[in-house]
């Protein structure tokens, strides 16, 4: 049986990690932010360390795209560009 409560409690625990970035003083550009516990999948949000891939301009690239097709929204001043 599916606990409502539990659930809630989840979706209150995943949004923290992007409010402490959005409002707290000394979060600086360039930093990522995550659950800080066992293999960041839990835990008080904090700065973690960023996946290689979220750097990769040709995934980066191949999302835009396909969130281009998909949504049916061109910015040609962005996807026009040769590097991310």
């Amino acid at each position: 049986m599916l606990d409502l409560a539990n659930l809630a409690s989840i979706a209150m625990q995943s949004v923290l990690p992007s409010l402490y970035a959005a409002t707290a003083s000394d979060v600086r550009g360039g930093t990522f932010f995550g659950p800080t516990g066992s293999f960041e999948h839990r835990g008080a949000p904090g700065i973690v360390r960023l996946p290689e891939r979220a750097l990769d301009a040709n995934i980066a690239r191949a999302l835009w795209e396909v969130s281009e097709q998909l949504t049916q929204v061109h910015f040609p001043f962005l996807s026009d560009r040769h590097s991310v």
